[in-house]
């Protein structure tokens, strides 16, 4: 039988040191320098996913022997590549009670990983049967509350955590115990092995975004919290690798959401999510500069604005309903199961139209 371990994680690549540029090693020394190199504790592994640049011979060149790598032969998305670095683990024998999939733009803070994993054997106690969590973040760019534990809407809307506890001195005063949530953010997400041994981890299908609601949602119709965990573990410099895709993140965005709106939630959740976009889509005109697409920048991390992609406004609504349709299309396909009104199961935010 082989060897248990405590946690793997997997940090997922892409492009690294073209984009990250010096962010690329403050980082990975922070998980390197974090780990204790005298136990178990954590192995680290740098997945590749499909770089065009010299990522994956820096990183071996600077962390020879403190850090296991994989090389995928193209960009399979975040959550596949997730996938693939579990399944291979597998292949070698390797088995962990933990397995979290990580951004490559997070800087941990010293002496955190110790205090999560300490936890993480607590909360275990507590849900013997498996859990999915996240602890909490940092914004690298204003000093607040970037993510952790977040909260759907019945419009498939996240709310992140940062609107209620915008800084780090309040969440600290406030969070002393783990807390259930809607879903973890995929920027550190922490899987139980019990949890990934019968549900599987990410949908291979959403490549970008949403993959961590939709884990989630699925998580909580089987039983499975997730879980915000009271550790301010590092910061996180959010959409570093995204921010230069253009039109590309706005669409998975929507795609997704429908995906997930779809497939948990009902045909009113649906309706309320194809509303929610056409109001938005009609006030895009009158959106530019104002104060509201201001405090939304701030308030919500990685936060997409229509009017920053940089298309015309007809080509906006083309982009908005063709992502709505694929992923409601995409949702039918699926196997059919009864997974409608997941989040009856869930935490969950009773807001918006009332249909």
């Amino acid at each position: 039988m082989p060897e248990i371990r405590d946690v793997a994680i997997f940090i997922i690549n892409y492009n690294g040191v073209t984009l990250l540029k010096d962010l690329f090693y403050k980082c990975l020394d922070s998980f390197v320098v974090g780990v204790p190199r005298s136990s178990n504790f954590v192995d680290l592994w740098f997945i590749d996913n499909g770089s065009t640049d010299s990522s994956l011979e820096e990183a071996k060149a600077r962390y020879q022997g403190k850090i296991r790598y994989l090389r995928l032969s193209r960009n399979l998305g975040y959550g596949a590549a997730c996938n693939i670095a579990y399944e291979y683990t597998k292949r070698l024998d390797l088995r962990y009670r933990y397995y979290v999939c990580s951004n490559n733009d997070i800087e941990i803070y010293p002496g955190r990983l110790e205090h999560l994993l300490r936890w993480l054997n607590f909360i275990e106690m507590k849900h013997p049967k498996g859990y999915i969590a996240a602890p909490i973040l940092i914004n690298g760019y204003d000093g607040f509350i970037d993510s952790g534990g977040l909260f759907v809407d019945e419009a498939g809307g996240t709310w992140p955590l940062r609107l209620v506890l915008l800084s780090r001195d309040r969440a600290e005063k406030i969070l002393k115990k783990p807390i259930p949530v809607s879903y973890s953010d995929g920027a550190f997400l922490i899987t139980h092995w019990k949890v990934l041994e019968d549900i599987g981890w990410f949908d291979p299908h959403l490549f970008l975004y949403y993959e961590d609601v939709e884990l989630s949602l699925r998580a909580w119709y089987r039983g499975y919290p997730s879980l915000l965990v009271p550790v301010i573990l590092g910061v996180h410099y959010r959409s570093f690798t995204t921010k230069k895709m253009s039109i590309v993140p706005l669409y998975l965005n929507v795609r997704n959401r429908a995906f997930g709106v779809a497939r948990y939630m009902g045909a009113r959740s649906i309706l309320k999510l194809v509303l929610w976009y056409l109001s938005y889509i009609i006030r895009i005109p009158e959106a530019r500069n104002t104060q509201l697409e201001d405090l939304l920048q701030k308030i919500i991390p990685g936060y997409i604005s229509f009017e920053s992609s940089n298309v015309s406004l007809v080509s906006l609504v083309r982009y908005v309903l063709r992502a709505l349709i694929e992923g409601i299309a995409m949702a039918a396909n699926k196997q059919k199961k009864n997974l409608r009104k997941v989040i009856d199961k869930s935490p969950s935010l009773r807001i918006g139209l009332s249909l």
